[in-house]
């Protein structure tokens, strides 16, 4: 007999986006709670949550070995925590309003809205190393490390610094206020605040080699394999990018006032309107799938098992669990069978190494695509109540499963007397 219990185990979620929120050890997720001026501390085995204080307007996180590195922004500060016992050990003074910090081995480089200089942090010893200065740094806005070598957004220019040395080796020249920049293979895209382009370098002569067109006031953009991920605020839409051959692929709608962008394996995640609503988009599908609507302002962030906004959580089984049968799958009327049966597959793999939110997905995916084996486990699903599948499904959405259902597949799920909780 095959056992499984659906839901039960642990889906590894990182924050990947403009701002470090989420960072996660073996052990423990460390979610960056601004709003609460506090970080929480989440045991990934119990799901034991400790909230330790911090100081005013904490932005993001670093860690080193057993410490924490939380910079705040309000406060000017750096506040050192003991990851062991969850307490505050030492603060670290820094520049005018820190608000992002980038490390690299045993150092942490932090960047300031206010100053000239980016601080460069020993993290072994905890405390100041030194200290990078120029006049073009007034404008500081991102901080990417990649093959030995830092590159800032600052002033109309990208600086360029090796991360052994503290001084700038190299000036790129770009458009006006460069605000993002992300790598791809040898070159770098960097993001322009309320500009129409994407400016390309090529990092092995350092200069600008293209442009990639973009309108509708672009506020952030995030990596995800080979796409670039481009939100446009005044248009309301996320702009898809194929690095490969730079061009533009897709546009997916969006609600009102999009600002900045996480993503988490095949999710990405769109904050509204200063962090008060989040629109959940499907990559693999290129879709927007849900969206959590909020009254006030709050940071994002990741456990495994839960969304937070600030130290309110949501379950993602309250997002997925319903998705199944809440609407009728107009796949089974298309011919994409192909990807239906690659997203199946996906699922399967995911279901048997137990990962199971993420193979609820991929199941939900496969259904959309129109795989049959996808409508076998469904139908299966719904004859046993699975996932609430009598309490929420209309009966003729049954009917379009069994219909075209995989019989063979269906005869083994019943078989084997596969359970799914």
């Amino acid at each position: 007999m095959i056992v499984k219990t659906l839901f039960c185990s642990i889906l590894i979620v990182y924050s990947l986006g403009s701002t470090a929120f989420t960072l996660q050890t073996e052990k423990h997720t460390y979610i960056v709670c601004t709003e609460e001026d506090a970080l929480l501390i989440i045991d990934r085995e119990t799901g034991k949550e400790s909230l330790v204080k911090v100081e005013r307007s904490p932005r993001s996180m670093v860690i080193y070995e057993q410490k924490g590195f939380v910079v705040n922004a309000d406060s000017n500060t750096i506040s050192v925590i003991d990851l062991q016992t969850h307490t505050l050990v030492k603060t670290i003074s820094t520049g005018k309003f820190p608000f992002k910090m980038v490390q690299h081995g045993m150092f942490a480089y932090v960047l300031h809205a206010e100053s000239c200089g980016v601080l460069i942090i020993n993290l072994q010893a905890a405390e100041f190393s030194n200290l990078l200065t120029d006049h073009r740094l007034t404008k500081q806005q991102d901080l990417v490390v990649e093959n030995k070598k830092g590159y800032i957004c600052a002033n109309n220019c990208i600086l360029v610094f090796p991360i052994d040395k503290s001084v700038f080796q190299k000036t790129i020249e770009v458009d006006h206020l460069p605000y993002r920049l992300v790598i791809y293979g040898r070159k770098g895209y960097v993001l322009h605040y309320l500009g129409q382009a994407i400016s390309v370098i090529d990092l092995d002569t350092q200069t600008v080699c293209s442009k990639l067109n973009i309108e509708g006031c672009p506020k952030d953009m995030a990596l995800h394999g080979s796409y670039l991920y481009v939100v446009c605020a005044r248009t309301h839409c996320l702009v898809v990018f194929d690095l490969v051959v730079e061009e533009r692929v897709k546009t997916i709608s969006l609600k009102s006032d999009p600002t900045t962008i996480e993503i988490n394996k095949d999710l990405a995640f769109v904050t509204h309107s200063g962090f008060r609503s989040v629109s959940v988009i499907d990559l693999y599908a290129q879709s927007c799938t849900y969206f959590i609507e909020r009254n006030e302002t709050a940071s994002l962030g990741f456990s495994d098992t839960h969304l937070y906004l600030g130290t309110k959580k949501f379950n993602p089984l309250s997002l997925y669990q319903n998705k199944l049968f809440d609407q009728p799958y107009l796949g089974i009327f298309g011919s994409l069978m192909g990807e239906g049966n690659e997203a199946f597959k996906k699922f399967e793999e995911a279901f048997m190494a137990n990962r199971y939110i993420e193979a609820k997905l991929y199941l939900d995916r496969a259904l959309a695509l129109g795989d049959s084996k996808a409508f076998a486990f469904a139908a299966y699903a719904f004859l046993h109540n699975k996932w609430g599948a009598k309490d929420s499904c209309k009966e003729n959405w049954f009917l379009q499963f069994f219909a075209y259902a995989d019989f063979l597949y269906f005869e083994e799920l019943s078989s084997k007397k596969v359970i799914v909780h």
